[in-house]
């Protein structure tokens, strides 16, 4: 079997059976700063959450695009941490995925939508 395959069927299960990851941000004097946040995936490994704009993390990533985001499994000891750009989906997308967000964690009564 293709390791490559076999890699990204455990990626996209452990992203699709843990429902909260820590995004990763930099603040404003170059600190690093970690929130955990509630999220979906799609079929590309796009990480999608919501945020408030008064939050820590939205000003972060507003400055500095680029993040971290972290995902682990305690159950089955695995982590997996996605680098890349953070982009506000403000302009196109958003309804649908605040509609995944809802649909995916609305049972679980520590979430707060946005």
């Amino acid at each position: 079997m293709n390791d490559d395959i076999t890699s990204k069927g455990v990626i996209k299960n452990l992203l699709e059976r843990i429902k909260t990851g820590v995004v990763s941000t930099i603040n404003k004097d170059g600190n690093p700063e970690s929130s955990l946040v509630y999220y979906v995936t799609d079929e590309s490994f796009n990480i999608y959450f919501a945020t408030y704009s008064n939050s820590r993390k939205y000003p972060n990533i507003v400055a500095h695009k680029m993040v971290a985001f972290n995902v682990s499994d305690t159950v089955d000891p695995q982590t997996i941490q996605i680098e890349g750009i953070a982009e506000d989906m403000k302009i196109s997308g958003q309804h649908a995925i605040l509609e995944r967000l809802n649909n995916v964690h609305s049972s679980n009564t520590a979430y707060f939508p946005p």
